[in-house]
């Protein structure tokens, strides 16, 4: 009896020390198990919002609950072409770890059915200056604002247009590099923001430019977008793929150019020295009673050029001293003096004020817009004069052709036999020097014709 109990007891106690063992066995697969799903658990994840900034006859701040997933259209906001949309990211459980650094990928597009729509990356302030991206989110410290690259891949139409600067915030954390992607699909841009984090929570905020017709030309800007929407998304975070993280901006969310917008230069013609030129423009909306188109507009001219009216749809120098105010639909130039002879033309460029419910626009033509300066050159013929020497080389009579017997007087003394020989083979000769026209110029009958109904009043 005494040697089976002690049989027994050895026995137990081999049992309790390997059902310990076993138990600390499932334990520790237990937490092997679980270490995923806690890890899952603890990934980190990101949101990105959009400002919707209200329509334009009832603005909203952005703040709180105008940061919305949803689109961007006109029944909850009003943009520009040339505004910035804000966005924001909102990154949570990340790492806090010292040296531990972040990235995230975020993509935008460049093109939407062939028309420029986000050109480039801006400062979420640029065009709301008072959005504010954490008032709703508690417990954040601001960071820095890491300047925005110029993106070498942006070729405008317009030589005179440049990137704006601008940079990308950051709250509960460093930014330390900006960079463009490499191998972008064709109509979008990438670019990977580089940063460490002193808190689990993040928020990233920076604005999407809006192209205009100022920098892209007419019918190449997002208002010319018909109705397909194009978005800003995000990527990767830490290298892991968010899914569909982005948002849109339909075409009805951006405020048209004036339908109409009309110049008109006061002369077709002057001579150097002579009378002032001035543009009138005027601009308006569509339909029965359309908004009025209120700001100003800025005027430039552009020449002189020798040959033909130069096409100003670009550069120029600026008339007058600055932007006009718009009344009535209307704004009319400072009165331009012309500096040589030659072929001019106008732009007028708008810009609106902060009621009006339209984009920046500009127009320009190589008629209405046009005029041409003569030189000042008295020539006295054998046939009768005074006549001025145009910029074409023609000739224009100074005095009025106002009796019909002289155009036959002129006619008798030569000058329509003259005409059917090259003017160029013989001299002119004029008060105190010789004037020698060229050689491709012929004086004929309807040269003359000519000159008497253009002749100066």
């Amino acid at each position: 009896m005494k040697e089976l109990s002690v049989g027994t007891t050895i026995a137990r106690a081999c049992a309790d020390r390997v059902g310990r063992m076993l138990a600390a066995t499932f334990f520790l697969l237990a937490i092997v198990m679980a270490a995923p799903m806690l890890a899952r658990a603890a990934n980190p994840a990101a949101n990105i919002d959009q400002c919707r900034n209200g329509q334009i006859t009832a603005p909203v701040q952005c703040i709180d609950n105008a940061w919305q997933n949803g689109n961007l259209g006109s029944e909850n906001s009003h943009y520009r072409e040339g505004d910035s949309v804000p966005f924001r990211a909102v990154l949570t459980n990340l790492d806090t770890s010292a040296g531990n650094t972040h990235t995230l990928v975020i993509q935008y597009d460049t093109l939407q059915s062939g028309k420029h729509a986000y050109d480039y990356l801006t400062s979420f302030n640029a065009t709301e200056t008072n959005a504010d991206p954490v008032h709703d989110i508690s417990g954040t410290t601001t960071g820095n604002c890491y300047p925005i690259p110029v993106d070498l891949t942006i070729v405008f139409a317009n030589p005179g247009s440049s990137q704006e600067p601008g940079c990308i915030q950051i709250y509960n954390g460093t930014i330390t590099s900006l960079a463009y992607g490499t191998a972008d699909a064709s109509g979008q841009r990438s670019v990977t923001v580089t940063f460490t984090a002193t808190d689990s929570t993040v928020v990233i905020a920076w604005g999407g430019h809006i192209a205009s017709q100022i920098d892209w030309g007419a019918g190449n800007s997002a208002s010319a977008i018909s109705g397909s929407p194009y978005h800003m998304r995000l990527l990767t975070l830490d290298d892991t793929q968010l899914g569909n993280q982005d948002r849109s901006l339909k075409a009805s969310g951006i405020l048209p150019i004036p339908t109409v917008f009309t110049t008109q230069a006061s002369l077709g013609q002057t001579t150097l020295g002579g009378l002032s030129v001035t543009d009138t423009a005027t601009l308006s909306g569509s339909g029965a009673s359309p908004p009025p188109v209120t700001g100003t507009v800025k005027f430039f001219v552009c020449g002189p050029d020798l040959v033909s009216n130069p096409d100003c749809t670009f550069g120029g120098v600026q008339v007058g001293p600055g932007p006009v105010t718009i009344s009535g639909g209307h704004a009319t130039s400072a009165a331009f003096t012309p500096p040589a002879i030659g072929h001019y033309c106008f732009r007028a460029e708008y810009t609106p004020d902060q009621f009006a419910p339209y984009s920046p626009s500009n127009h320009t033509d190589t008629t209405l817009e046009c005029f041409s300066v003569n030189a000042q050159t008295a020539l006295n013929t054998d046939a009768g004069g005074p006549y001025t020497i145009g910029v074409d080389g023609t000739f224009r009579r100074h005095q009025r052709c106002n009796r019909h017997d002289q155009l036959h007087a002129l006619r008798r003394r030569g000058l329509h036999a003259f005409g059917r020989h090259r003017v160029g083979d013989s001299r002119w000769r004029r008060r105190r020097s010789v004037h020698v026209l060229p050689a491709d110029r012929r004086l004929g009958d309807r040269h003359l014709s000519l000159d008497c109904q253009l002749c100066e009043r």
